[in-house]
This record gives C-alpha cells, structure tokens and sequence, in this order.
C-alpha cells in the first residue's frame, strides 16, 4: 500500500546533473569538494592560520629544513667593501726639547725656578776667563733669546777639576746637561760633569760629537 505524502524521488540523470552543478561551482569559487556519505558533495572545512592554538610553532618554524633562505643578488658595481674597524686612537705631542732645544731652559728663566737639572742646546755667545777660585771651573755664556738688541745670555760654570775641558770657540754649537741656578743676570748652568760619589745624577757638555763629563 502506497504512503499519500511521500516524496518523489528525482532520477538518476537529475542527480548527475547537480552533482556536477555543485562540482562546477565549487571549483570556480576555489571551494575543495570531498565525497560525503550522503550521497551529495561536501565542502572541505577551511583551516585559517589565525585558528591556530597559541603558542603553537608555524610549519616553518617547525620544519625550517623546508624554508628556502632569501637570497640577494648583486652585481659586482653594487659590492661595497665592509667598513673596517674603528680605531682607537690617542695623539702624541711633539716633544719641545725637538721643536725648541732651549725651551725647558727658558721655562725655568722665566718661572725663576732654581735647583733643577735642564737640558739645552745652544750657541756659545762669549768665552769667560777661568774662575781659578777654588775648584777650577770653564766659563762661558750661551746665548737664549734677545730683547731688542740686547742677546739674552746664561753662563756656564764646567768644572776642570772634575771634567775634561771643553775645546770651545765663540759660535760653536753645544749641548749641556747641568743644574740650573736664577738670578738676576740670567741664571748660572753647573753640574755639566759627572758626581765622583756617585750620589746623585751628573751633567756633561756635548760638543762636536764628542761628550765631556
């Protein structure tokens, strides 16, 4: 006995028909189709990357064995060589006594400052007499600066006693290592010879090559 209601059922070459229908319209929307059970096609579910649990490491992350490295090509015109390192550095000050040999001497005149030992190199301006009092000592006078006509000088005490005399004429140039003295005339080089104790350090006169101590 036939039901009243029942639904007619659609023939088979209707289905086809919609099956592919359904098909056509999924591939142009982009939509995977999977095969349910129902008989009908069944729209994939789309996984978006933003339902991914927190925390949970990309396929890159996971797999980074898979992720081809960026790379930049560059033409040789275009390669610039690295900077190079920054150097740390510190300037050094000419030494005075190289740009100006009598500019320790000068200091001393100038601050009148007595008892230091000073090194000088200079013209000799006058050769003194001996001073035979005492201690025999070889003098003469340097020349250090002028003031107008005036050459401003400093006389040297060497003791003959002690040290060689020293072959000198008026002119020559030479180098003295002694302890300075001011007063009112300049100021007085002494100690130009070597300490025959051996307390203290010594002076010598360089002249022509040649030292005298």
């Amino acid at each position: 006995m036939k039901r009243a209601n029942a639904t007619p059922s659609l023939p088979p070459a209707a289905r086809l028909i919609g099956v592919v229908l359904v098909l056509l319209l999924a591939a142009a929307l982009g939509i995977p189709v999977m095969s349910g059970g129902g008989g009908g096609p069944t729209p994939a579910p789309i996984v978006r990357d933003d339902a991914r649990e927190p925390n949970q490491p990309s396929d890159a992350a996971r797999a980074p064995e898979l992720v081809e490295p960026r790379r930049e090509s560059r033409s040789a015109g275009d390669r610039t060589a690295p900077a190079a390192p920054p150097t740390r550095s510190t300037p050094v000050a000419p030494s005075t006594a190289a740009t100006d040999p009598l500019a320790d001497l000068r200091a001393l005149i100038n601050g009148q400052v007595s008892g230091e030992m000073v090194t000088a190199t200079a013209q000799v301006h006058r050769i003194l007499s001996d001073d035979d009092d005492g201690s025999r000592h070889q003098r003469f006078l340097i020349a250090v600066g002028r003031d107008g006509r005036r050459t401003l000088t400093v006389k040297v005490s060497h003791n003959i006693d002690l040290a060689p005399r020293v072959p000198l004429e008026e002119g020559d140039t030479v180098t003295i290592r002694g302890q300075f003295e001011f007063n009112d005339l300049g100021g007085v080089l002494h100690w130009t010879h070597h300490d025959p104790d051996r307390r203290r350090e010594g002076g010598w006169i360089e002249h022509n090559g040649r030292r005298y101590e």
